[in-house]
């Protein structure tokens, strides 16, 4: 039986932290783009990002309520 393999890629400041001003300095373009470039490197069949990051970089905020699927009519 195969086992996943599982790679912890993170991209930090060099005081720790995850998330800030700093990614938008010009300074930092390299370091994003190779972020990027690794998970191609690594072949990888599934990304896995927490909440912080997808509302912040990957959506437009929360999403609304979503209506119950079991209150909707039937078309037939």
């Amino acid at each position: 039986m195969e086992h996943p393999f599982v790679v912890c890629h993170m991209l930090t400041s060099l005081d720790g932290k995850i998330d800030g001003t700093f990614f938008g300095v010009p300074e930092t373009v390299p370091a994003i783009k190779a972020y990027g470039e690794l998970r191609s490197f690594y072949g990888c069949q599934a990304t896995l990002y927490g909440k912080t990051t997808m509302l912040g970089g990957y959506a437009e905020g929360k999403v609304g309520q979503l209506p119950d699927p079991m209150s909707r009519k039937s078309t037939n």
